[in-house]
Formats: C-alpha cells, structure tokens, sequence
C-alpha cells in the first residue's frame, strides 16, 4: 500500500527525524497505526530491560498502547462493516418523500425562481451525499 504525501509528511515528521529507519518501516506496512504500536510496544520492552522505567510506568504506558490498539481495533471493523441494503433502500425513499414535501413548506417563504433554485440546491445535495454513500 503506498501512502499519500500527506502520511508521508506526518510519519516523517512524528518519527522520521529521529529514527529514519522506523519511518521507513512504517511507510512499508500495509497497516501503518498497527506498525507504529508494534514500534512503541519494542521501544518500551527495551526501556524496560534497559530499567529505564518502573514497572508501574510500563504498565501505565502498556495499558495506553492496548487502549490505542482498541481504538483502531474498533474503527478498522466500523469501516469493513457494510451498511444494510435495506437502510440504504430506507434512506432513499425518505429522502425522496423529503423533496418532494420541501416545495409546499418553503412556498410560503420564497416564491417563483427562489423556491426552485432552494429545491434544486437542496436536492442537488441530499442525493449527491446520498449517491456518495454507496460508494
């Protein structure tokens, strides 16, 4: 998987100055938040047998990198998970039912080329996001 310049530029940033092999490690994952957990779980097993820390502090930070672990955990299986056909078939019709009733609530408010150009743009976006969604 390559990456954009944009995650380049911040996994440069974050880590390449200082250690420009782990940037280079990282940017050849096919996960790249797994790959940088992988390297703070190393960096804290060595800062541990280098008694560097405590065992309270390790167990702090460890705690932190499993709760970081969950969170990309939980937003990997958010975006794997397909929306339901019949949310999306739900949507659409009430989407529909939606612009057709928008005219006869805003007519009070804005007449002639007003109205249809406020239909139009609203319409125009609700089923621009709303193809968008299927993507």
């Amino acid at each position: 998987m390559s990456l954009g310049n944009k995650d380049e530029d911040i996994i440069h940033t974050m880590i390449g100055q200082y250690q420009p092999e782990d940037a280079h490690y990282i940017q050849r994952q096919r996960k790249p938040p797994v790959a940088v957990l992988m390297r703070l779980r190393q960096a804290l097993t060595q800062l541990e047998q280098d008694h560097l820390l405590s065992t309270a502090e390790a167990l702090a930070m460890d705690h932190l990198i499993s709760h970081m672990d969950l969170a990309i955990m939980t937003t990997e299986r958010i975006v794997a998970s397909p929306i339901p056909p019949l949310f999306t078939t739900h949507g659409c019709r009430f989407m529909v039912l939606y612009l057709m009733i928008l005219p006869l609530a805003l007519k009070s408010q804005l007449q002639g080329a007003g109205l249809f150009l406020t239909v139009g743009v609203v319409g125009y976006a609700m089923l621009g996001l709303e193809e968008i969604s299927h993507l």
